[in-house]
């Protein structure tokens, strides 16, 4: 996150509320729209990449997943599946599944 963070925090500029989903390896500038949701190393999440964007003007998903193991040692020899979809159903499921892990996080 940390090389693309400025995006970050433009989006969560323009948004109601962001959240990040990833390991603690490390600390991201605080922003009032911005919830950063810690996932342990072994988590089969922490293999993986999403964005959903499920709002009365724009419904999208990106979805990537590692093929590899998390330790290959250069990013430009990391495999990922890709998902993309912009229809509603889609996104509204996801984003759905996607809330459910975040209640569940703040439960915790």
């Amino acid at each position: 996150m940390e090389p693309v963070i400025d995006r970050y925090l433009r989006i969560a500029d323009l948004s109601e509320r962001v959240y990040v989903f990833g390991e603690a390896d490390w600390k991201p500038p605080r922003h009032p729209n911005m919830k950063v949701i810690t996932l342990p190393s072994d988590s089969q999440l922490a293999r993986e990449c999403f964005l959903i964007a499920d709002s009365s003007t724009l419904q999208a998903a990106l979805i990537a997943a590692h093929e590899e193991e998390p330790d290959t040692p250069m990013l430009e020899a990391r495999i990922l599946r890709i998902f993309k979809s912009s229809n509603k159903s889609i996104v509204a499921r996801l984003a759905s599944i996607t809330e459910g892990l975040i209640d569940s996080s703040m439960a915790a």
